[in-house]
Parts: C-alpha cells; sequence; structure tokens
C-alpha cells in the first residue's frame, strides 16, 4: 500500500472512533432542487464513492428564516459513516446571517447541534438555516466534512460547495 492509502485508512479508523449517533430534525417538506454548480459529474459536488446534492427551501424571502439541505449520497459499495461527526462551516458574507448553534459559531452546522438526518443506509442530510439580510442572488459557500465508507476502509472527504440562493 501506498503512504497516502494507510492515511486514508488510518483516518477511516478515527472517523468509526469518533461522533456518535443523533436524530436529527428532517428537511423541509417544501424544496427545489437546485441545477449543478460547477461540478462536471452533474451534482454539486462529487467524489470517486460519493455525490451531493442542494436543495434551497421554497419561497425564500429576504428576512426570513430559510433553509437548504446538503444531500450526501454514498454510491457504490459505500454507506454513510453513522459514527462520523458530520459538519458544514459556511464562509461568513454581509448578505446572509447563519442560525447554526454549533458551539463553534453561528456559521457552523453539524451532527452534534442536530443538524445532520441519516436517511437511509447510503444518504444523510445536513440542514443549513439562514436569514438572507437583502432581496435578490447570492451564495453560501463552505466546506462540507464527510466519511463514508466500504467493507473495507472509510473515506473522509472535504469537498468546498457554493450553493446559489435567491431571495425575493
Amino acid at each position: 500500500m501506498t503512504g497516502n492509502r494507510w492515511v486514508v485508512l488510518g483516518l477511516g479508523a478515527l472517523a468509526l472512533a469518533c461522533g456518535r449517533s443523533e436524530a436529527a430534525p428532517g428537511v423541509a417538506a417544501h424544496a427545489t432542487a437546485l441545477p449543478a454548480a460547477s461540478a462536471a459529474c452533474g451534482h454539486l459536488a462529487c467524489g470517486e464513492s460519493y455525490f451531493v446534492d442542494a436543495a434551497v427551501q421554497e419561497g425564500c424571502l429576504a428576512a426570513a428564516r430559510c433553509q437548504v439541505a446538503l444531500k450526501l449520497v454514498a454510491t457504490g459499495a459505500f454507506h454513510i459513516n453513522a459514527q462520523y461527526p458530520y459538519r458544514f462551516r459556511a464562509e461568513a458574507t454581509p448578505v446572509l446571517e447563519f442560525l447554526g448553534t454549533d458551539p463553534a459559531g453561528n456559521t457552523v452546522f453539524s451532527k452534534s447541534s442536530g443538524d445532520w438526518a441519516e436517511g437511509d443506509a447510503k444518504s444523510g442530510v445536513i440542514t443549513v438555516r439562514f436569514t438572507p439580510k437583502v432581496r435578490g442572488s447570492s451564495t453560501i459557500s463552505g466546506i462540507f466534512k464527510l466519511s463514508v465508507c466500504s467493507e473495507q476502509n472509510c473515506l473522509i472527504e472535504q469537498p468546498e460547495l457554493h450553493v446559489p440562493i435567491n431571495a425575493s
């Protein structure tokens, strides 16, 4: 095995040892799927063993609470790592007020704060809550820390996401 593969295997073992399984609130019933941002794979982000899509709450209004669901889907022989502490850290922006409750700050959405909900063995959703300060287009950007596993190993990924938002 190459040195990098050992690092991935070690991090996968660490990921299995971390986190805890918690129930999280579901995703809003009214959501609109977004077109792929810039990912060539047809999704918001892709890896060899997963993809991420986003759905923004319909009717997002300026000065009103909105949310976006970031859905992780494991592909092939991979499944969601139920023990991993999933987390999305949004980049602060003057036009969006983030409503995260994680102790690390209001731009952080995490499993430990109840923002992650496992759908089934192959999918889960992290919900990002925010209030647009003004009407118009903006973007939620940030890093999504995630993990998917196969029978052989677990992978830890940190894709950078850019989700377009349009507040009326």
